[in-house]
């Protein structure tokens, strides 16, 4: 049964609709877990396992698994804990339910846990957002499909869709095509891919590049991650990746605005 709930488990997360460094690192911790015997027993509602072997297995995999690259990216001992505690008196774990996104294990252990512990990102250089003011606020446009920010690249105005779902700022070839005739955009050398599974499902293969500078408000954006669709119409999306560079961001709903601080 082991063996099953990892199939399914290694197939699964890789759906998940999240960058593919984000599903590898979630994938390495969750085959950790689910590979201890321990766990086993949870599975089968027992509860009769020991803390402390628990704890020690599931930190020594962890440190084993991919070079030890997981340490970098989640709190092990705080991950470890914190699954353990939250299966340990539970008898709704079911690992066979892992594919149903509204299972108590999906969400309230590997989920759960991944968020909890998960360490924040090497911080952006201050160099990286210039500008004098600690805060700006940023009009939206809105409309049917959601807030768009108007932004400026090479002195052109670039109207994205802010979408905090998305992992990354993405655009499409043909606006990729100009910026780089622009000398604004660079790609990653060697070539770079990324694999995202969009709302619908289907997986799309992105190259990735780097937009020299952005301009957002009163500040100037540089170094920005991009991936670049290759299809010419489709919307230019302002993701995560660019609104974490800042310290702090909010959305101001009653009059459409965005909130920045550096």
């Amino acid at each position: 049964m082991v063996l099953v709930w990892l199939v399914m488990l290694g197939y699964y997360l890789f759906k998940i609709v999240m960058p593919e460094k984000t599903k590898r690192n979630i994938f390495i911790i969750a085959w950790t877990i689910i590979s201890l015997s321990t766990l086993g027993r949870i599975a089968e509602g027992g509860n009769g396992y020991d803390k402390a072997e628990f704890i020690s297995v599931c930190k020594k995999a962890a440190k084993d698994s991919a070079d030890g690259v997981l340490i970098k990216k989640v709190d092990i001992d705080k991950f470890c804990n914190c699954a353990y505690e939250k299966m340990k008196d539970r008898k709704d774990i079911d690992l066979l339910k892992m594919k149903d996104r509204s299972s108590p294990v999906f969400n309230e252990v590997i989920m759960a846990c991944f968020s909890e512990t998960r360490l924040k990102d090497t911080p952006v250089s201050e160099s990286e957002i210039i500008g004098l003011k600690l805060s700006a606020t940023i009009d939206l446009i809105n409309g049917p499909q959601g807030n768009r920010v108007k932004t400026y690249l090479s002195g052109k105005p670039y109207y994205f869709m802010l979408d905090n779902g998305a992992s990354d700022v993405v655009i499409n070839k043909k606006i990729a095509n100009q910026l780089k005739s622009e000398k604004i955009l660079v790609y990653n050398t060697p070539a770079e891919t990324q694999e995202y599974e969009l709302a619908n499902g289907q997986s799309i293969v992105c190259k990735i590049a780097v937009i020299k500078e952005l301009h957002i408000g009163k500040y100037i954006v540089t170094n920005i991650r991009v991936a670049v669709q290759q299809n010419n119409d489709t919307d230019l999306l302002l993701g995560k990746s660019f609104l974490e560079k800042f310290y702090s961001w909010s959305l101001i709903n009653y009059n459409h605005a965005l909130v920045l601080k550096k």
